[in-house]
């Protein structure tokens, strides 16, 4: 199994790949969040002193994933795209993305619930589009993916055990899957883990450097998952 990682902006990356040259999408791209007072936490993470403030970049609109969508339905090569958002984003989402390629939802139960005033959020979305005409997932995958959270290399990073249910579930074993929004590298993490070939794109220089040595580190381990 092969990774292959990018730094820059993942616009100008896809624009430089192939048609049909992988066969699933897993990302979680800024929500668009930042701005909004209270609620969903992937607004700026304020720094109290103890060197923990971060802030996504791009994470004030739903710009990124309005531009990076229609990318997918030249890179795929008939699959799908599991694609994270806000549910305070919904409508905005939807408009930047694409209601004819919608296939499902799939929700990540965090277990706690996050900052807020009104209603605070203990979840985070999963949409699923369905790119060409694959084939049918080998195995069904339950809607509710409950999985603690977790204080990661980034402020948003996602347990390796979800992004594991969505990667057997939309690939299989030699596939290549794309993370345009890489972060710290848990989506490369996990196809290392489980024999998939991996394309990562991430803009942040020091998200970069920390996905690098964990994709690393998890192509010198046996499989996992098979």
């Amino acid at each position: 199994m092969t990774s292959q990682l990018y730094l820059g902006d993942c616009l100008d990356i896809m624009r430089t790949m192939p048609d049909k040259s992988v066969d699933a999408v897993i990302t979680d791209p800024p929500y668009g969040t930042q701005d909004l007072a209270g609620g969903y936490g992937r607004r700026k993470l304020h720094d109290k002193g103890d060197g923990l403030g971060a802030t996504i970049q791009n994470d004030n609109d739903v710009r990124q994933i309005q531009s990076a969508y229609p990318h997918f339905g030249r890179l795929v090569a008939d699959g799908f795209a599991a694609v994270f958002y806000a549910a305070r984003k919904t409508p905005e989402f939807i408009n930047a993305t694409s209601a004819d390629q919608w296939f499902g939802n799939i929700v990540w139960d965090k277990g706690a619930p996050g900052l807020g005033y009104h209603i605070r959020y203990s979840h985070e979305d999963i949409a699923i589009f369905k790119i060409g005409s694959p084939e049918r997932p080998a195995k069904p995958i339950i809607s509710v993916i409950r999985q603690s959270r977790i204080r990661g290399d980034h402020p948003h990073e996602k347990p390796i055990e979800v992004i594991t249910k969505l990667i057997e579930w939309v690939s299989e074993p030699g596939d290549t899957v794309l993370d345009p929004f890489m972060g710290s590298g848990t989506t490369g993490v996990a196809c290392a883990q489980t024999g998939r070939n991996f394309i990562g794109i991430e803009i942040d220089p020091t998200y970069f450097a920390i996905a690098q040595r964990r994709i690393h580190d998890a192509e010198q381990q046996p499989l996992l998952f098979a």
